[in-house]
């Protein structure tokens, strides 16, 4: 009889994972025009003296720089596309959790808002309303974009991270870049770290709602 592990003969038993409970942010990275198209967009409504302030909307704690409302002005093709995308990601997630949806479901454009940081401003832990929410980025300091630090950085929140007790979530970072767009559940947590020196931190931000599920 085998008096130690080493003595047990075993067959291969590997095996795989199924993503039973798959959390995937969506990551785009927007084409040039696209980018362009959006740029425009936030810089006109950064730009317009008659800017609807959105703070009694958002989280953010925006001190220097200003959280602006930007679905009335938002152009029809860039609602059309963000819904249009929300919808594929919607139909990727369910089928990657095994969970499939109504094909009729129905996606639709909420609402939109820019939140133009500078140094010290910051989101704590926050979640959106709707079923998905997106954010791109158009205008990236480059101590926002250096990787060697957390200024600036985009934080999503899931699980405790505690390795002891076999959680491996917790806390995921993103270091924004000029045209990425990600694409995530409404109820993912997740939060804004400030930075510091010069420039601006320029985010748009929107929320989809999801119907016939």
């Amino acid at each position: 009889m085998p008096t130690s592990p080493a003595e047990y003969v075993f067959p291969d038993m590997e095996g795989s994972f199924r993503h039973m409970f798959l959390v995937a942010p969506l990551h785009i990275k927007l084409p040039f025009e696209i980018q362009e198209e959006l740029r425009a967009h936030v810089e006109t409504e950064c730009a317009n003296p008659e800017r609807q302030p959105y703070d009694h909307k958002l989280a953010g704690r925006i001190r220097s720089g200003e959280q602006i409302e930007s679905t009335k002005t938002l152009p029809e093709k860039l609602k059309v596309l963000f819904t249009h995308l929300g919808r594929q990601y919607l139909f990727r997630l369910s089928e990657a959790n095994e969970c499939p949806v109504n094909p009729e479901s129905l996606v639709s454009f909420g609402e939109s808002w820019i939140v133009k940081s500078r140094a010290g401003d910051y989101n704590p832990a926050h979640k959106h309303t709707g079923q998905l929410s997106g954010i791109a980025y158009t205008h990236v300091p480059p101590q926002v974009a250096d990787p060697a630090n957390m200024d600036g950085k985009l934080q999503f929140v899931f699980g405790q991270l505690k390795q002891e007790n076999i959680d491996f979530l917790g806390m995921r970072r993103v270091i924004p870049a000029v045209g990425d767009l990600y694409i995530f559940p409404a109820w993912l947590m997740h939060l804004v770290y400030p930075f510091e020196g010069e420039g601006e931190r320029i985010s748009f931000s929107f929320n989809l709602f999801a119907r016939n599920l």
